[in-house]
């Protein structure tokens, strides 16, 4: 059975894209999958060996496609429409969903009618700065201030603001990558992620053991801390009491549902004075050495390649 990994992309997580298709890629030949890789390129050209073809050309030579892609064009629901509409099988969510879970602030909406915990946050267009000093001199929000793009991914243009300038600034640089900014109270405590796959274990949808995340190189769990070596001490299960574990567990569980995830997703969390807050759902996380999923699922009894293996027989039907 031939499994297209499909990988790079036009997004500013193109080299990490890169980095999960190489792990995809070793594990599916260690079970015995052919593999063919589709190379996306930053301007978005599909290629097959340095040859430019176009999507239906390359879906006709694969059985399923393993999407090792992430950010915008991979994860934003655009190439699984492509997929979609091929009718060629593959690996995380549908198109809906994944739009979903990249838009933060509509994800926000549904986290809210699911009555999950969320820190105070806004979002607003180009030319809405100014509502938001409004809301910050009338005590709506206080510094510190989390600023990022409504829709990208591996924490790409975000940012801690402790003051005006730094506000400004920060809002400037998350308009490069987005025409849409969040800002959101920040929350100090504890961070954590939980990742869940489908069909494992006898289960629908099982949670696999909380992570928590201490960065080192920057106060939150940003671009670098994700995908330097050493950035960040992780240490699954999270040092946390079983109730709090549980409870983790069960927000993951429940945002992967309301989302409408599929195969599997992780969902980053913030606990605090023992509540746990729900940042975002990632619906379809990293699988570089460094990645938080995999590291979850070594803790529950899967290796690397068993769980590669796990989400293509997800994809083709077979789990």
């Amino acid at each position: 059975m031939t499994i297209g990994v499909l990988k790079g992309g036009p997004s500013s997580e193109h080299e990490v894209s890169l980095k999960t298709a190489e792990n995809v890629e070793r594990a599916l030949l260690n079970r015995g999958f052919f593999v063919k890789p589709i190379f996306v390129d930053k301007n978005g050209w599909w290629h097959i060996k340095n040859f430019k073809v176009s999507p239906p050309f390359a879906l006709d030579q694969v059985d399923g496609v393993f999407n090792a892609m992430h950010g915008e064009y991979g994860e934003d629901g655009q190439v699984q429409k492509i997929l979609e509409n091929h009718g060629t099988p593959f690996t995380g969510s549908g198109s809906m969903s994944s739009i979903l879970a990249m838009d933060k602030l509509n994800s926000k909406k549904i986290f809210q009618e699911e009555n999950m915990p969320l820190a105070r946050h806004i979002a607003f267009d180009k030319g809405g700065e100014k509502e938001v000093r409004q809301k910050i001199n009338f005590g709506s929000l206080d510094f510190p201030l989390v600023v990022k793009p409504v829709d990208r991914g591996s924490s790409v243009g975000v940012g801690i603001a402790h003051n005006a300038q730094e506000l400004n600034n920060l809002i400037a640089q998350a308009f490069k990558y987005s025409d849409q900014v969040m800002i959101e109270e920040y929350l100090s405590g504890t961070e954590i992620t939980c990742g869940v796959l489908e069909n494992y274990k006898d289960q629908k949808i099982f949670a696999l053991p909380p992570t928590e995340i201490v960065p080192r190189l920057s106060d939150f769990f940003d671009y670098d801390s994700k995908y330097e070596s050493g950035g960040s001490n992780e240490i699954t299960p999270a040092r946390l009491s079983d109730l709090l574990l549980r409870r983790a567990q069960d927000i993951a569980k429940t945002a992967h549902r309301a989302l409408g995830c599929r195969h599997y997703s992780r969902t980053d969390m913030i606990v605090r004075d023992g509540k746990i807050y729900i940042l975002e759902v990632n619906a379809l996380p990293g699988l570089t050495a460094t990645s938080l999923l995999p590291q979850g699922a070594q803790s529950a009894g899967l290796s690397f390649d068993d769980l590669i293996e796990h989400l293509v027989l997800l994809a083709l039907g077979k789990k």
